[in-house]
C-alpha cells in the first residue's frame, strides 16, 4: 500500500481476540497508509486495541475448542455494527 493511500479513510477491524496475525498485519498496513482504525474486539488490552485509534470492546468471555478454535458469540459485534450504521444514517439526515 502506498503511503497516505488511505488518508482520511476509516477501517473497522473485527477480531474476537485482537491477536490474529493476518488481521494485525492488515490493520498495521492500513494505519501506516493514513487510515484511522476502529477496533471491535472482546479484549481492550489486545494488540489490535492498542494499535487502533478507537476501540469498541464488548467484553465477552472467549469460548474455545482445543485452544485453536474460537467459537465466541458474534452477536454483540452485529449489534455494534448495526448501531453504528444507524447512527451514520441519522447523522446523514441531519447534516
Amino acid at each position: 500500500m502506498a503511503e497516505n493511500a488511505w488518508q482520511g479513510d476509516i477501517a473497522i477491524v473485527l477480531s474476537v481476540s485482537g491477536e490474529t496475525p493476518p488481521t494485525l498485519e492488515l490493520a498495521a498496513k492500513l494505519k501506516k497508509s493514513g487510515c484511522e482504525i476502529i477496533a471491535i474486539t472482546s479484549d481492550i488490552q489486545s494488540p489490535l486495541s492498542n494499535m487502533a485509534d478507537f476501540q469498541l470492546c464488548y467484553f465477552m468471555k472467549q469460548t474455545r475448542i482445543e485452544e485453536m478454535i474460537n467459537i465466541t458469540t458474534q452477536i454483540p459485534v452485529i449489534y455494534i455494527i448495526e448501531s453504528l450504521s444507524k447512527a451514520v444514517m441519522e447523522h446523514g439526515k441531519t447534516a
